[in-house]
């Protein structure tokens, strides 16, 4: 996952595995969507874009946020037909990790939050 300049837009590229919960914050376990969830409820301006390979697995928990009723309006999630290893060479992917909330590949769908 990668943060953008000022820390408000996250962009996490086809997660490999589903997460299983550790302490990164110190605040006791926690999976990667629920640390996902809680940064994005402590600002509403920030957003979450997660692409991801229909070939892969790992990425149905960060795509259930698309669902949270606190923060789904928050997370924008694009599903890309590149094998794992090959999503890094998506095309006009350097747009995606610069200006996350501009690129679209044609599937990406914003959550409703609702």
């Amino acid at each position: 996952m990668a943060f953008l300049d000022d820390g408000e837009h996250a962009v996490m590229l086809d997660p490999s595995w589903e997460d299983g919960a550790r302490d990164f914050l110190g605040q006791g376990p926690m999976r990667g969507d629920e640390i996902v969830r809680t940064w994005l409820h402590n600002d509403p301006s920030r957003t979450f874009t997660l692409i991801y390979s229909k070939r892969s697995t790992g990425w149905s928990s960060y795509a259930a946020l698309l669902q949270n009723t606190e923060v789904g309006h928050q997370v924008r999630v694009c599903v890309v037909s590149e094998p794992h290893l090959l999503v890094p060479t998506v095309r006009d992917l350097k747009t995606a990790l610069v200006d996350p909330l501009a690129w679209d590949n044609g599937t990406c769908r914003l959550g409703g939050g609702g």
